[in-house]
């Protein structure tokens, strides 16, 4: 891949998804860590365009499909990316390395 083709981490699809819209996203970089195909978002193909047209048109014409997806983002937003959850992580990631270095 060519520098600045991939995603490191999709905050503006956090962002969105926590907004309660429904996202599309690319299965390339750390997009994947954020959208859950199917469940939190909707995944497309990278460089195919044909692909992402139908996703967007899927996302359009099923309103059942948006709900779900919207529902279950906003709930892995709230249980995986928010600011006390990643300040636990990076707190246990501190004191494994702690433990690490003194033994």
């Amino acid at each position: 891949n060519k520098a600045g083709e991939t995603e490191g981490f999709g905050v503006v699809l956090l962002e969105a998804m926590a907004c309660g819209l429904a996202v599309i996203g690319s299965n390339v970089g750390g997009i994947p860590d954020i959208i859950e195909d199917e469940e939190t978002g909707l995944v497309a193909k990278q460089k195919d365009p044909q692909h992402l047209g139908n996703q967007i048109i899927r996302l359009l014409s099923d309103t059942q499909l948006r709900e779900k997806l919207v529902m279950k983002a906003k709930r892995s937003i709230s249980t995986k990316f928010n600011w006390e959850v990643i300040a636990d992580r990076f707190i246990e990631i501190y004191k494994d390395a702690l433990r690490i270095n003194h033994t």
